[in-house]
């Protein structure tokens, strides 16, 4: 069973803020249900407690490829939100503010979220 800080953040419903056109409704529905957890997975806010979730944030730090669909999803939407960094003409600012929330600010960032 999850910790309580686990659950904390799965109860936390996420905004992502990307096109519908690059991201299909199943992918949105993950990011919206999901992303507040996988985002504190990134950032080491909270501990991997399974196999999936240590190989998650392995993916995170670039030290593997993405696989499973958590994976393939959180890898695409963060190389989203980093093009959408390096681009500012087109990010506004509910998207800004998301980007430094996510703690995607200037060029620290690699493909898929880890720092360099």
């Amino acid at each position: 069973m999850a910790s309580a800080e686990h659950l904390k953040y799965r109860k936390m419903e996420f905004q992502p803020n990307v096109p519908d056109t690059l991201f299909s409704e199943d992918e949105i529905e993950l990011l919206i249900t999901y992303g507040s957890w996988l985002a504190a997975m990134m950032r080491g806010a909270i501990t991997p407690e399974t196999p999936a979730q240590e190989r998650f944030v392995e993916v995170c730090n670039g030290n593997k490829n993405p696989e499973s669909q958590f994976e393939k999803v959180w890898a695409k939407y963060i190389k989203r939100k980093i093009w959408e960094s390096e681009n500012p003409d087109y990010v506004g600012k509910q998207e800004a503010d998301l980007l430094v929330n996510l703690g995607i600010t200037g060029r620290g960032w690699g493909v898929y979220g880890h720092f360099k």
